[in-house]
């Protein structure tokens, strides 16, 4: 009996050690989990405030050329699959050779890693988990294409191969990482070693190069919204009252507008007011298909309206050459404005 008891004593000890043990191991592997999760994401935070500084001074662009902050667009997108995003900069001041630039954040300083150095190319498609991206583009001279797979890995871009189709000939010509020129099959074994079998992302939104859009989309401060200004009202482009624009409807950050003037009018229109207050933005197609795009601003007692298309039948039109310019301003304001 004694014997049976402490054999059942023994076994009972080993039961609660193997799990006293699974349970260290578990909550080992938790804490580890946890570990590496702060870690990366003290990383992004990081590189996220170095970049919104990088952003908020002048940078070297290409050559002895600069540009101040207003000229460039932004985006983040995480290339080699580590949790801490790249910087994608478009430049809206024209440039022949250097319209796109990306940038890393790599030990503790922001980093240009690659220059697309062709007017025509930007970013087509990234693959993280094999740690490359496309440069290229499409409708190029006689409609041709090109493509570069480039790899970024250990801080450094590399490129791996391209192919050009020609939109002259129908025929494409494929080349290594040293530019000369190979058969298909050799390419493809390139293609297959650092493009396929992975899933994909299209290239990063770009947002203006604002003090606000830093902080909210690099700094992850909330942005600041504004009281609505735009109210229910009548207004009038001219002093005769025979062109208007009504508001008919504002409900949080959404408004319903009408707008007569003399060759067109528009009726419902659906608007929505930006975090300012003060402008909203509207699209719609016409009957004839075409977009048209209708910026409203508070403007002193009245409201100003751009219209944006390539239609000829503009809303705001009421001269003849109104038809062909690409986009028109148009005032409304309270009667007594005019006297």
């Amino acid at each position: 009996m004694k014997n049976a008891k402490s054999n059942l004593w023994s076994m009972t000890v080993k039961k609660t050690m193997v799990l006293i043990l699974a349970l260290t191991l578990i909550l080992s592997g938790i804490v580890q989990f946890q570990v590496e999760n702060v870690q990366a994401a003290s990383a992004e935070t990081k590189a996220k405030n170095a970049y919104a500084t990088f952003l908020s001074k002048r940078i070297k662009w290409d050559g002895s050329e600069y540009r101040n902050p207003s000229e460039l667009k932004f985006g983040l997108i995480d290339i080699d699959n580590n949790k801490v995003p790249e910087l994608y900069l478009y430049t809206k001041k024209w440039s022949y050779g250097c319209p796109y630039k990306l940038y890393s954040y790599i030990g503790g300083k922001v980093k240009c890693i690659y220059s697309v150095n062709h007017r025509d190319y930007k970013m087509m498609k990234v693959f993280p988990a094999k740690k490359t991206f496309y440069v290229g583009g499409d409708g190029l001279k006689y409609g041709s294409s090109f493509r570069m797979i480039l790899e970024f890995r250990n801080g450094r871009v590399y490129e791996r191969g391209s192919f050009l189709k020609s939109g002259l000939t129908g025929q494409s010509q494929y080349y290594n990482a040293k530019g000369q020129q190979i058969s298909k099959s050799a390419y493809d074994k390139i293609f297959r070693k650092y493009i396929s079998g992975v899933s994909s992302k299209n290239p990063p939104t770009l947002y203006n190069n604002t003090a606000s859009n830093r902080d909210t989309k690099l700094r992850g401060k909330k942005p600041t919204v504004s009281p609505v200004k735009f109210k229910k009202t009548n207004l009038w482009a001219f002093s005769n009252g025979g062109f208007y624009l009504k508001i008919t409807s504002v409900s949080g950050r959404k408004m319903k507008v009408s707008i007569h003037m003399p060759e067109n009018d528009k009726s419902g229109i659906s608007a929505t007011i930006d975090s300012t207050g003060k402008k909203a933005t509207a699209q719609y197609t016409c009957e004839y298909g075409e977009k048209h795009k209708l910026t409203f601003w508070i403007s002193g007692n009245g409201i100003k309206v751009k219209e944006t298309t390539e239609c000829t039948d503009k809303l705001l039109g009421w001269r003849n050459e109104d038809r062909y310019v690409p986009s028109i301003t148009h005032g409304f304001y309270p009667q007594s404005h005019f006297y």
